[in-house]
């Protein structure tokens, strides 16, 4: 469903992204539909779906958000002696 909606934009923008538009889709795209395709790309999600459907990668391969959180892998902070250790010893190194 399409909504009509009025927006307030620089002058001098619109117009370079009306030439934009004119160049890139030689007619055969209006700016309505320029403008939604650049509220989609804003969406990075969008983007990154769009993305995927053009290479051809089959969307449900892609990870969800609370399956990149659990398997990001977790920092055992009582290693930070030994992290301190080492940049020490690269330190040293450098000197």
């Amino acid at each position: 469903m399409n909504t009509r909606t009025t927006i307030n934009v620089d002058e001098e923008i619109l117009r370079e992204f009306k030439k934009t538009v004119a160049s890139r889709s030689r007619g055969n795209r209006n700016l309505s539909q320029a403008i939604e395709e650049a509220m989609r790309n804003y969406n990075t999600t969008s983007a990154l779906i769009s993305y995927v459907k053009a290479e051809g990668i089959p969307i449900d391969t892609l990870p969800s958000f609370s399956e990149v959180v659990d398997r990001r892998q977790s920092v055992d902070w009582s290693d930070g002696a030994e992290v301190r250790e080492m940049r020490g010893e690269r330190a040293a190194g450098l000197h």
